[in-house]
């Protein structure tokens, strides 16, 4: 599976992306990019926590934060 990921993305002397969902999967917070899909074609969501780190993990592990 392909991804593209994109440079960038913070605030000057903040640390909050800014076109980035807020999130909480499994209780730790982090930042929802964008959908993927896996082998089978089904939907993944690419997340990147707070310490940086990123995974794809399967959208009823999400829950948004900002609406």
């Amino acid at each position: 599976m392909g991804l593209i990921f994109r440079k960038g993305g913070l605030i000057p002397n903040s640390t909050a992306p800014t076109d980035l969902r807020p999130c909480e999967v499994d209780g730790d917070k982090a930042y929802f990019h964008r959908w993927a899909l896996d082998e089978e074609a089904k939907f993944l969501a690419l997340i990147e926590y707070l310490d940086g780190s990123v995974s794809l993990v399967h959208p009823e592990r999400v829950r948004f934060l900002d609406r």
